[in-house]
């Protein structure tokens, strides 16, 4: 199919073209414009590639596609690698991240608290306050983790001296 439109337009062209040169004399007109079309089809067919054209040679591209691991998998796999790998703060960062994602607040602020252990960083703690705001406006009850209760104590041993 593809190949008689381009078949179709290349002649049209053609006449087009030559028209204005051939009005006097019609038969070399008729056969120039034959000398297209003819031409145009020899070549598609000895450079071209008219067979794929048809639809029983159309070739899937690539394999099925799947389907994705679901988040929940995901982090199931980025605990288990942390397990081996401890001291990994991009990976800590991606496990707080992707729990705040499915909504399991108390295990994100775990790994932030691990986090914030590992790197004493002031762009985690932040983030980790950012979260823990969030988990409040969301109404999910808060249930202070260790490191929560330690920094209350350090404070209010600090307010005593």
């Amino acid at each position: 199919m593809i190949w008689a439109v381009t078949m179709w337009i290349a002649c049209a062209t053609g006449f087009i073209l030559a028209h204005p040169f051939l009005q006097k004399n019609k038969g070399l007109s008729v056969a120039i414009s034959g000398t297209i079309l003819f031409g145009t089809v020899g070549l598609y067919a000895l450079i071209g590639a008219p067979e794929l054209s048809r639809s029983d040679n159309i070739v899937p591209m690539g394999p099925e596609p799947q389907e994705a691991p679901s988040l929940e998998a995901l982090v199931a796999r980025l605990e288990t690698r942390l397990n081996d790998s401890p001291g990994d703060e991009q990976g800590w960062l991606l496990l707080a991240r992707s729990r705040m994602t499915l909504g399991t607040y108390d295990k994100a602020l775990e790994a932030y608290d691990h986090l914030v252990e590992l790197t004493n960083n002031a762009d985690v703690m932040a983030e980790r306050q950012q979260a823990l705001d969030f988990i409040q406006t969301q109404g999910a009850p808060y249930r202070p983790t260790q490191a929560d209760v330690d920094t209350a104590t350090q404070m209010s041993d600090a307010d005593d001296q």
